[in-house]
């Protein structure tokens, strides 16, 4: 038969992902540039940032025939005065999921405005340390946020047609969520982590690896001194423990990096960009628009 060309918005449009079809998250979405929606992009964006903004650097990407879909935190920088750090949907943008961002560049905006995926700062502004009941209880609450949403997305994109990408606190939640899909759906959705490792929890299962298909990339500046290099190998052995094979997981370290997004270095991005190419199927629209092109089954 004859391949089929049909959305509701266009031939290789997917219809948008709306805020009623999942409002426990607030998101922001923008269509592929060239008008083909093959692949998706989730971004989970940093520590105090917003999705709005972080679109925009998912926009400068421009992987092909990829949407793009970020994603705020669910958590608040600091507690409110009722002591929770959960966001409530009518704190940012009235409610609306099309992207509220930080206004203006003082502290108390930021500090207002700013997302996390796990509660970090205590009211008088001490860390959280993550593996404390708090950050444990937060790591949890995302991870089963996030499932949802990317079960809700592979559903409507189809297996191996969901990409996630996440900055700091962002790629550590996105490497946890792999795991978890390892764990629990016959699902491969390829993680890349900048400047994200993923500590093990204060008390690790004994669980073997997963048996299901997992690919993580961690991008890790030479020159960021958030995490000793001590640490970071004892990061990496635990994620190592928990994936299926050697292969499921590459690291590239970045000379002359440091704490920061991808920027000018064209080596960091060409790893980035390569991990993604290894996993997406890009449609030729011209030869399947050849009136005498079939599909073969």
């Amino acid at each position: 038969m004859n391949l089929p060309h049909t959305t509701s918005a266009g031939p290789y449009r997917k219809p948008p992902l709306l805020a009623s079809e999942y409002p426990s998250l607030e998101f922001s979405y923008a269509g592929s540039a060239d008008g083909i929606d093959q692949h998706l992009l989730i971004l989970l964006h940093g520590l105090g940032d917003t999705h709005g903004n972080f679109m925009q650097f998912g926009k400068r990407m421009e992987l092909p025939q990829t949407a793009v879909l970020a994603v705020g935190g669910p958590f608040r920088l600091v507690p409110d005065a009722a002591g929770s750090y959960r966001f409530d949907s009518s704190d940012v943008g009235g409610g609306s999921n099309s992207g509220g961002s930080v206004t203006g560049s003082s502290e108390d905006a930021w500090l207002v405005n700013g997302r996390t995926w796990v509660p970090s700062f205590h009211p008088d502004g001490r860390e959280v340390d993550l593996s404390s009941l708090l950050g444990q209880t937060g790591l949890a609450t995302t991870r089963t946020l996030l499932l949802g949403l990317v079960r809700l997305c592979v559903r409507r994109w189809g297996v191996d047609r969901v990409l996630v990408f996440g900055f700091a606190q962002g790629g550590v939640v996105a490497v946890d969520l792999i795991l978890a899909l390892a764990e629990s759906d016959a699902v491969r959705v390829p993680v890349v982590s900048v400047c994200g490792w993923l500590p093990a929890p204060p008390h690790p299962s004994p669980s073997p690896p997963s048996t299901q298909q997992a690919s993580v990339l961690i991008i890790h500046g030479e020159n960021d001194v958030s995490i000793s290099k001590e640490i970071q190998f004892k990061y990496e052995a635990y994620l190592r423990s928990r994936l299926p094979n050697k292969d499921s997981l590459k690291i590239a370290r970045i000379p002359g990096k440091d704490h920061c997004l991808p920027g000018k270095d064209r080596n960091e991005m060409r790893h980035i960009l390569a991990f993604f190419a290894s996993h997406m199927i890009l449609r030729n629209i011209q030869l399947e628009s050849m009136a005498d092109v079939y599909e073969v089954k």
